[in-house]
């Protein structure tokens, strides 16, 4: 039960860090855009192709990142792994002296 709880907290916790990090803008810009995007429709629509990012560009950027970031980190893993074999090969030899 303890760990039930716990889980949801952290998975409670981590969710909000996540959408604060990859929120665009803050609760009262976002307000303010969407009272003039129903105010003027057509404005709106030019403002999206411009300069306001619109659902689509927002996830092809977020899966652009994501996809920057694995790429990063595939490249640490095969680093580390380079590393620890030198190290690894450098202890063999040093234990067989």
């Amino acid at each position: 039960m303890i760990r039930l709880l716990f889980g949801f907290i952290l998975g409670l916790v981590a969710g909000i860090v996540s959408g604060v990090m990859l929120a665009p803008t803050s609760g009262r810009e976002a307000r303010e855009q969407l009272k003039k995007a129903l105010e003027q429709p057509a404005a709106a629509e030019e403002a999206g192709e411009e300069g306001t990012p619109t659902p689509r560009s927002f996830w092809q950027t977020l899966r652009q990142r994501l996809t920057e970031a694995a790429q990063a980190a595939g490249e640490a893993a095969r680093e580390a792994e380079d590393e620890m074999r030198v190290r690894h090969k450098e202890l063999v030899k040093r234990d067989e002296k």
